[in-house]
């Protein structure tokens, strides 16, 4: 794979004699992640590499195979499912485990510390369950809880989820070496929300999937009678219990995954301003409407998410970074409303670059 990609990238110098393939940056770098997924990616692959490791960790199998987190999870796969097949996981495989094993792409996204420590306890056999953490713990636990079993099939309540995660000791290891690698690779520093709700672990400019927001926010809840993380929530959201609206934006968006009913205009304009359109039935008369751009007056807040596009790297559905708060500034039409909020804390340099370019 590495003769094919350095081809590739010294323009093909051993074609025939009068004969060239001329390709501009981008068609280029294309031509190269194509290649590496399909040389590199491949189950069978990933198998020869960890064989040849042995007993290694995460970390330690990523940097000397010079592997993405995205080539071991991509189509449902996971690195204890890759240390099996090459026979260096030899302990007893629990009824459930390859089920979940299959969702451990959802961790791939936490990115602060806080949220991977208070995992990497969950994976722990011997630390606190579930009715012994504190208020903060216990609401991370059914977010990791609502990670590795969506809408809580399999489960009956945090306490279950988290017994039935320290009973496979393999998969145990896999969450806490994941996601203390991937908090350590994090490139944004995140920061609490405001004051107002600094009681939910949410940070801006971290990276979370829906079912974690919706599970932090309190809006789905594991008990008799709650939300499950599953069904038709829009991309507007708004949370009684917190007095706030939840804004999820998808800055690129594809004809073939949105109607033309929904592929509304929302855009970065500056590092600190956000142009956002309401859903198309908002009249700004009507109270979401009125809610929207008095908020401040009436004791509500706005929380905004944005992803670059609807399916990440890894072929499933994409995780959302939180931009924070953010505060009405104006306002025009109605039906849909477009509305200029201003952020509390600039965005990151990327989502700016990323949502400009897609809105060109």
């Amino acid at each position: 794979a590495k003769d094919i990609e350095a081809q590739v990238d010294d323009g093909f110098g051993y074609l025939p004699s009068g004969s060239q393939i001329i390709l501009d940056a981008v068609a280029r770098e294309t031509v190269l992640e194509n290649i590496r997924s399909s040389v590199r990616g491949t189950i069978s692959a990933l198998e020869r590499d960890q064989r040849a490791l042995g007993d290694v960790t995460l970390e330690e199998f990523l940097t000397s195979t010079e592997r993405t987190l995205s080539e071991v999870y991509a189509s449902g796969r996971s690195w204890t499912a890759i240390r099996r097949r090459a026979g260096v996981e030899t302990s007893a495989l629990p009824v459930d485990e390859e089920k979940v094993l299959a969702r451990m792409w959802r961790l791939t996204c936490v990115d602060d510390a806080e949220r991977a420590e208070a995992y990497a306890r969950c994976a722990t056999p011997d630390a606190a369950a579930p009715d012994r953490m504190s208020e903060r713990d216990r609401l991370y636990a059914t977010m990791l809880v609502a990670q590795l079993w969506p809408g809580w099939r399999g489960v009956t309540s945090v306490e279950d989820g988290i017994a039935q995660l320290r009973s496979m000791p393999a998969l145990c290891r896999e969450v806490r070496e994941l996601v203390g690698f991937t908090a350590e690779a994090a490139r944004q520093v995140p920061r609490p929300l405001a004051l107002q709700l600094s009681g939910t672990p949410l940070f801006s400019h971290a990276t979370y999937t829906r079912d974690e927001i919706l599970v932090a926010t309190r809006w789905a809840q594991l008990r008799e009678g709650g939300r499950t993380t599953v069904g038709s929530v829009t991309g507007v959201l708004w949370v009684e219990e917190l007095k706030t609206d939840l804004l999820f934006v998808t800055l690129q968006k594809d004809h073939k995954e949105f109607s033309p009913q929904t592929m509304y205009r929302d855009y970065p304009i500056s590092q600190e301003l956000f142009h956002w359109e309401s859903q198309h039935r908002t009249d700004i008369s009507s109270p979401t409407g009125q809610r929207y751009v008095n908020h401040r007056a009436g004791g509500s807040r706005v929380v905004l998410f944005t992803r670059l596009t609807k399916t990440s790297e890894l072929g499933r559905a994409g995780a959302y970074t939180c931009l924070g708060e953010v505060s009405y500034v104006e306002h025009r039409g109605s039906r849909p409303i477009a509305i200029t909020w201003k952020l509390d804390r600039p965005m990151p340099a990327q989502v700016l670059k990323d949502g400009t370019v897609a809105a060109s």
